[in-house]
Order: structure tokens, then sequence, then C-alpha cells
């Protein structure tokens, strides 16, 4: 295997207006990373329409693994029982009849 080393410098003025020298030797993998793209100016019915489409799309996310918990998992009856609740009278009231 290569000897992986990264030699780099930093330089930076001293208190006395002197102007001083890092050097380092570094060793293991260098990521470098590029990126390209079209600068613009800043917009808030964009920001606005895509905040709303993804907050709409956590909405959706929970409605589907909420059906997919109730109706397809092995185990949909104990989550049921979690989710929805049975609504009873209170105590030392008759039961209405419709």
């Amino acid at each position: 295997m290569p000897n992986v080393c990264h030699r780099t410098a930093s330089y930076y003025w001293g208190s006395q207006q002197q102007l001083y020298r890092n050097l380092l030797k570094l060793y293991g993998i260098r990521f470098d990373l590029s990126v390209h793209g079209q600068a613009g100016k800043f917009s808030i019915v964009p920001t606005a329409v895509s905040f709303g489409t993804s907050i709409a799309f956590f909405g959706a996310a929970t409605v589907i693994c909420d059906l997919v918990l109730l109706y397809l998992d092995a185990k949909a009856d104990l989550y049921w029982k979690e989710k929805f609740e049975e609504a009873k009278p209170p105590k030392g009231k008759p039961e209405a009849t419709a």
C-alpha cells in the first residue's frame, strides 16, 4: 500500500506584524469536493413552495406509514389497539341508545 501523505501550509500574521507559516504533513485519505452551479438571487416564493412541499410530503408519509401498519403488517391488531381507543360512557350514566 502506498504511503498516502499530503503536505499543506497555513500562513498567519503574529502579534509583532511578522508573517508565520505552519507546515503540516497529513496522512490518510483526502477528499476534494468540487461544486459547480449558477448563483441567483434569493426569492421567497420558491422557498415557500419548497417548504410547503416538504411539509406536505411529511404529512403524506405519516398517512402511508399508518396504512401500512394498520392493514399490511403481521401485528396490525396490536397497532390498531394502541392507535385507536374505544369510547366508553362515563361511570354511573347509562349507555345512550339511538
